[in-house]
């Protein structure tokens, strides 16, 4: 009898446990902390810091760039300071492996997933191709399952033309677009690439005539047929529809905004813009563009050099305290079934 009621004890604690951190997966932001080495992880509708969902240099992280869930749901992150994309579990966190690594040094910043499955990651060298000696940069296109390389989209040489610097795919076309940076004389922009002949198309990409600052496209937001881009201190849209641009979409420092770097859509259809000078993530209206406050503040759960972000439905860890709880109501229930089968015991007794 005491062995049944121990076993039935310890079965109904752990059931407790489990019960209490079997969470369902909720909307979050997943933000590359640069200055930290980690993914850190937000409530997607309140702004607070909910954990290190990749921890302070897990698997190797070296500044971490842009950042994608696969379509097996894990998380692929652009490790910047060892030319890697590393997986991690889209459910944990914890450190896969080195989904796609470069033997020599090479600048990885942006990647996207494609509808099929694809990985699309932006670099200064492509492996094995060279100019007149030179290294030459573009999009490398990878089997987002097994990670071979696919393709590679030759878009310059570095040493004199601007480098792919984030990558988006989508869009009614499901073509490919690549924002580049200022480089000596030639300007940055941005680029759309048409797989299906191979080429570049005609989208043409300028400041705004008002605007004051170079012309260095960062960060890429795809959404339908709205393509938004970073540019220091202001953010600008393309309608990929109409083909127009609008480099003002958000004005000029709107809301302190400086140095932004990546940007995301979030499930309301507002902008999520990492704002890297004050270790902060701004929010403006999807529609209008106007500041709608800090949605992150300034370095929440030790935010420190955002880069890029993304949103994400992954598990939020239920508190240990609750977890105490809930497994001392486990042993709380099966202690008074003992004190029960003790008073049974002794009165059977009795009445012998």
């Amino acid at each position: 009898m005491h062995s049944n009621i121990a076993k039935y004890s310890l079965a109904m604690t752990i059931f407790a446990a489990i019960s209490a951190a079997t969470i369902p997966a909720q909307a979050a932001l997943l933000v590359s902390s640069s200055g930290d080495n980690s993914i850190k992880q937000y409530d997607e509708i309140t702004g607070v810091y909910i954990r290190d969902f990749v921890t302070a240099g897990s698997g190797g992280l070296l500044a971490p760039q842009d950042l994608a869930l696969g379509l097996n749901g894990n998380l692929f992150v652009v490790s910047g300071g060892d030319s890697t994309v590393k997986e991690y579990s889209g459910t944990t966190g914890e450190y896969i492996g080195n989904f796609v690594s470069f033997e020599q040094p090479s600048s990885l910043t942006g990647l996207s997933f494609a509808a099929d499955g694809s990985l699309f990651i932006t670099t200064n060298r492509i492996p094995g191709f060279e100019i007149d000696n030179f290294q030459t940069s573009g999009i490398l296109q990878y089997d987002g399952n097994t990670g071979e390389l696919l393709s590679s989209i030759y878009t310059g040489v570095p040493a004199f033309n601007p480098a792919p610097i984030d990558v988006a795919v989508g869009g009614s076309s499901n073509n490919i677009f690549f924002s580049e940076s200022t480089n000596r004389f030639n300007p940055g922009g941005i680029r759309e690439y048409d797989p299906t002949i191979s080429d570049f198309t005609q989208l043409s990409v300028s400041p705004h005539p008002l605007s004051t600052l170079p012309f260095k496209p960062q960060g890429l937001a795809l959404e339908d047929n709205k393509l938004f881009f970073t540019n220091g201190r202001e953010v600008g849209l393309i309608d990929l529809t109409t083909n127009t641009s609008d480099s003002f979409f958000v004005d000029t420092s709107s809301g302190g905004l400086n140095s932004a770097i990546g940007l995301t859509v979030g499930e309301d259809g507002n902008l999520y813009v990492s704002n890297s000078l004050t270790n902060s993530i701004k929010k403006y209206d999807g529609d209008t563009g106007n500041y709608l406050g800090d949605f992150v503040t300034s370095g929440s759960g030790g935010l420190s050099s955002p880069t890029y972000l993304t949103t994400a439905n992954v598990p939020v860890p239920e508190p240990s305290s609750v977890l105490g709880i809930a497994a001392l109501g486990g042993l709380f229930v099966c202690s008074a079934l003992q004190r029960k089968a003790n008073r049974r015991k002794q009165l059977n007794l009795l009445q012998k």
